[in-house]
């Protein structure tokens, strides 16, 4: 962790992110492992032959998803929000605040009985729907609305030093501008 990241909020996901994994899993195969009975039914070696590569999909799913939930790793600093994630293929991505432009949060009825959801962040090059296109996604959290708000008072914060009067810059650039007149107005006197 650098130390933009422990002047932030640095998070995990909460365990409940997993067993909503784990229930939404479950629903998807339970269906194909009912298949299964029906073809053991008619066909002893063709349901073997069809439960065995499914429930080893199905373990090897549940297995891989407590390892990507170990991975899953939030951050939101001063100036940024950062999110790690990957098991294999490790993933950082950091959007400044600066450039978000939207903040939502989604909860979907499953995500309702652990009491989690997402908040999604997006910047204006994004395209597509809520979900598809944030460039940060913090999911299996319980404190959406803390979260939600922090984020949004931080653009804020943002936005409000960007419309401060001008700065000692601007002045610099108006008095290269008043001196590139003058010099206009004396070669101009000269022809």
């Amino acid at each position: 962790m650098n130390k933009a990241e422990a002047e932030g909020n640095t998070f995990i996901p909460d365990p409940a992110q997993k067993k909503y994994w784990f229930l939404v899993w479950l629903v998807v195969f339970l269906p194909l492992v009912g298949i299964g009975g029906i073809i053991m039914v008619f066909s002893v070696l063709g349901g073997v032959g069809y439960l065995v590569p499914t429930v080893g999909i199905l373990l090897f799913v549940l297995y891989w998803l407590g390892l990507f939930h170990s991975s899953l790793e939030y951050a939101i600093t001063d100036e940024h929000i950062v999110v790690k994630k990957g098991v294999w293929w490790q993933r950082k991505t950091t959007v400044p605040f600066e450039k978000i432009t939207n903040v939502d949060i989604t909860q979907n009825p499953f995500e309702r009985i652990y009491d989690i959801g997402k908040v999604h962040t997006q910047t204006a090059g994004a395209g597509g729907s809520q979900g598809q296109k944030a460039e940060a996604v913090i999911r299996g959290i319980k404190d959406l609305s803390r979260i939600h708000d922090d984020i949004e008072s931080r653009m804020r914060g943002r936005m409000d030093r960007r419309a401060q009067p001008p700065s000692k810059q601007e002045d610099v650039f108006d008095k290269i501008l008043s001196e590139l007149q003058a010099i206009r107005q004396g070669l101009e006197k000269k022809s």
